[in-house]
Order: C-alpha cells, then sequence, then structure tokens
C-alpha cells in the first residue's frame, strides 16, 4: 500500500483541509448530485476526512445502478486530489484547484482568494 505522506511543512494542513472540504461539498451538491459516495475517511495528522466517490463531472463515467463511481477526491496533507479511473488512466491526479478551474473558473478563483486570505496559498 502506498503512503499518501507529502514531504514537507504540515502546519498548515487542518486549515487547508477544513478550507477544502467546504469547496469540495459544493462541488458535490452542483456538479454530482445524488450519485455520490462517502465509503471511507482518511487520518491525516490527527483527524479524520472524507474520501468521496461519484461519477466523473470531466467525462461523465461511472453508473449510479451498477454502483460503478471511477471518480474520487482524497485528502492530502496539502489539501484534496481529484483523480478518475476513466479519463485520467496516464496522468496524475489533479489538485482540487485544478478541477474547479475545469468545472468553473469563477469558483476557482474564489477558492484561489480564500486561500490567499487564509495564508493558507502555496503552501
Amino acid at each position: 500500500m502506498q503512503s499518501q505522506r507529502i514531504s514537507g511543512n504540515t502546519r498548515y494542513t487542518s486549515n487547508i483541509l477544513k478550507l477544502d472540504t467546504a469547496y469540495v461539498e459544493s462541488i458535490t451538491a452542483n456538479y454530482v448530485g445524488d450519485n455520490l459516495l462517502n465509503r471511507r475517511a482518511d487520518k491525516i495528522l490527527f483527524s479524520y476526512y472524507p474520501r468521496w466517490e461519484f461519477t466523473c463531472p470531466l467525462c461523465h463515467a461511472g453508473n449510479k445502478k451498477r454502483g460503478h463511481r471511477p471518480a474520487t477526491l482524497m485528502p492530502t496533507e496539502r489539501g484534496y486530489l481529484f483523480k478518475c479511473l476513466a479519463c485520467m488512466k496516464n496522468t496524475a491526479a489533479l489538485t482540487l484547484y485544478k478541477l474547479l478551474i475545469e468545472l468553473n473558473p469563477d469558483i476557482a478563483r474564489n477558492y484561489q482568494w480564500d486561500r490567499w486570505i487564509n495564508k493558507t496559498a502555496g503552501q
């Protein structure tokens, strides 16, 4: 099993994940709908954060009735990462900011501004 630990300063991890969780919940409400599954939570430092599984908002792969949800938003020490097993087979995971740029650039700018205000940008 591969560790999701990222080397570096983890001083701002809880602030980043708290902010990211709010944006992840808005993404899942607006772009995924009722095809959302929260089966597990990952422990990052001393707290648990949900790992969301759903149909991909980029390529629309997945089937709710069959239980196939190829896209996931997973928490790491630097924020949430997005990965779709259908459309991103040979590429790395996207950061939450890059996913927001694909879905809605206005929300991405708000997210970037919130990270700047909370002094977690570039962390």
